[in-house]
């Protein structure tokens, strides 16, 4: 069974990561926001992973 993990985000914070997916310096930082923005919209873990590569 896939593992998920809710993540409740307010619209300024999902705003917020959205912005930092795009526009952070470090890739690192990038790639944290885009995880925290899937698992949100109820991706689960493996499925994460498998679009991180």
């Amino acid at each position: 069974m896939p593992r998920i993990v809710s993540v409740p985000l307010s619209l300024e914070q999902r705003e917020r990561l959205i912005f930092l997916a795009k526009h952070a310096k470090h890739w690192r930082e990038r790639q944290r926001a885009q995880t925290i923005l899937w698992l949100s919209e109820g991706k689960s873990v493996a499925e994460v992973a498998t679009l991180q590569e």
